[in-house]
């Protein structure tokens, strides 16, 4: 209760152009964001903390979604983000802020062929991350850093008839190994869902 609220900021500068008669959208945004108001730890002594911390995050973000054609469909977007510790202890004063990849980005398309049949696919990234936000990573123990990875995806959909149709979808579709998340003791690893499969029969009236 004797604490002040943490306070954040956020200002976005964004635009957004439409084409194919408003069926295709491009927009882009930049950010700046920032906290502060941080508890931060005393390195001497575990038990006081002071609220003097503060992180920022300076990112540009991408996007095109809508039909290409009326048999094609995309939807896609990047975004890069550049993050630090503005106000910290000394360990992690300039360090980055832990679990934020610089870049990402993701894809998906669909075609529609003639005779009910649709295929689709598409890509998902995630840059190198950390788990720890100290400058001097020599004294960490366990996992420090997240690989970055890349993960392909596929559909294909078939209409029976008006009411009916059959879609499977692959996801991890290379079966790439890679890691989603790490425990706060960096001793372990949450691995990402290997090569999965999933038919489906979606019906409508």
């Amino acid at each position: 209760p004797d604490l002040s609220p943490q306070e954040g900021r956020n200002v976005e500068l964004g635009t957004k152009w439409e084409f194919n008669g408003g069926k295709l959208a491009v927009a882009g945004a930049l950010f700046h964001s920032k906290n502060k108001n941080e508890l931060v730890q005393d390195p001497a002594d575990p038990t006081v903390y002071t609220q003097v911390g503060a992180r920022r995050v300076k990112a540009v973000a991408v996007s095109v979604v809508g039909q290409i054609t009326d048999a094609l469909h995309l939807s896609t977007g990047l975004a890069y983000a550049k993050t630090k510790i503005t106000r910290a202890a000394a360990t992690t004063q300039g360090g980055v802020i832990q679990f934020s990849p610089k870049f990402t980005f993701t894809s998906w398309v669909t075609y529609k062929l003639p005779m009910g049949v649709t295929l689709g696919g598409g890509a998902r990234h995630v840059g190198n991350s950390v788990t720890s936000s100290n400058v001097d990573t020599s004294t960490l123990t366990g996992i420090y850093r997240i690989p970055s990875y890349w993960i392909a995806d596929a559909l294909v959909s078939y209409e029976v008839n008006k009411t009916l149709s059959l879609q499977l979808n692959v996801n991890n579709l290379f079966d790439k190994n890679y890691i989603t998340s790490v425990n706060s003791g960096r001793s372990r690893y949450f691995p990402g869902i290997s090569r999965s499969a999933l038919l489906s029969a979606n019906m409508t009236f």
